[in-house]
């Protein structure tokens, strides 16, 4: 199934990306970024002091992980697909989608969850993690043309405590697929292997 466009939020935002690079292989590629992550590679203290950061951790870990797949000048406009990519502006909370420029930056801006980790300036706003607002962004994708879209959660599903979908997950044209399959995977990625295999086998 290849995709008209691909949207993506916070870690859905990184995973949208790798389809949208190279959507006939998006599965493996997939399957190589994230086997071989440790929750310690992307939340390190890689930086300055403690007391001169914004956030408790630095983002080189995640500049690392998206740059070991994409090049650091990657654009929107290299990719094989349409991608957009869901942030918040840190000031107004506002959402805003991101669709051209520097892919890092955007993803960066889109996964910067608060307080761990630190705010990305675009445009000179302030931007954080996109899942702030919608950890699923059905409503944008909606938006932007979408006769029908195929949902993929990152966290359990039925929803967790604190999961925020931009339109309900049961509208007409939304086929919701995936989602975490046991409790207490989101921050470890220790089973990550299992859970591909699960997925494979699904």
């Amino acid at each position: 199934m290849r995709p008209d466009f691909v949207v993506g939020s916070s870690v859905g935002a990184l995973n949208a990306a790798v389809m949208a690079k190279n959507p006939d292989h998006a599965a493996e590629n997939l399957d190589t970024l994230w086997r071989r992550v440790r929750a310690r590679d992307l939340f390190c203290f890689d930086g300055p002091p403690l007391w001169q950061r914004r956030a408790i951790f630095g983002n080189e870990g995640l500049r690392r992980l998206i740059t070991s797949h994409f090049h650091p000048g990657c654009t929107f406009d290299d990719l094989a697909l349409p991608l957009f990519v869901l942030a918040v502006e840190r000031d107004t909370r506002r959402p805003r989608v991101l669709r051209a420029g520097c892919l890092l930056t955007a993803l960066l801006a889109s996964c910067a969850i608060p307080v761990l980790l630190p705010a990305v300036t675009i445009d000179g706003v302030r931007m954080t993690d996109g899942g702030v607002r919608h950890d699923l962004p059905i409503a944008e994708a909606f938006a932007l043309g979408a006769a029908s879209v195929v949902a993929l959660p990152t966290t359990r599903w039925p929803r967790p405590i604190g999961y925020r979908s931009s339109a309900p997950v049961d509208t007409p044209g939304v086929l919701l697929m995936g989602g975490a399959v046991a409790p207490g995977t989101g921050w470890s990625f220790a089973r990550t292997a299992e859970l591909i295999e699960r997925g494979y086998r699904a």
